[in-house]
């Protein structure tokens, strides 16, 4: 990606991935926060080997009993045995 940075502004402190199709082309990425926190919170992703980018906005769902959201962005149409990357709008660091 362009820009990419260690000490990037935007770092949750809460950050996970999982799925809930098929593991081989879909990967949920979540973060709990709170809105605002970032200017972008779309997830944008691409093979770490290179190509074009994507990107998804997450759906935030209210975290019971406080202020956060949990911020949810489902990444399809992966291709099997591909590594990606992706970072969190444009300001986060890259994973």
């Amino acid at each position: 990606f362009p820009g990419e940075r260690d000490d990037a502004p935007f770092n949750p402190s809460t950050l996970f991935l999982t799925w809930r199709r098929d593991p081989t082309t879909t990967m949920i990425v979540q973060w709990i926060g709170t809105r605002g926190e970032t200017a972008d919170s779309s997830v944008y992703f691409m093979p770490v080997a290179g190509g074009a980018s994507s990107a998804v906005r997450p759906q935030h769902l209210p975290y019971p009993g406080t202020d956060f959201k949990v911020f949810r962005a489902e990444l399809t149409g992966l291709k099997p045995g591909t590594d990606y990357k992706f970072r969190i709008g444009r300001s986060s660091p890259v994973w």
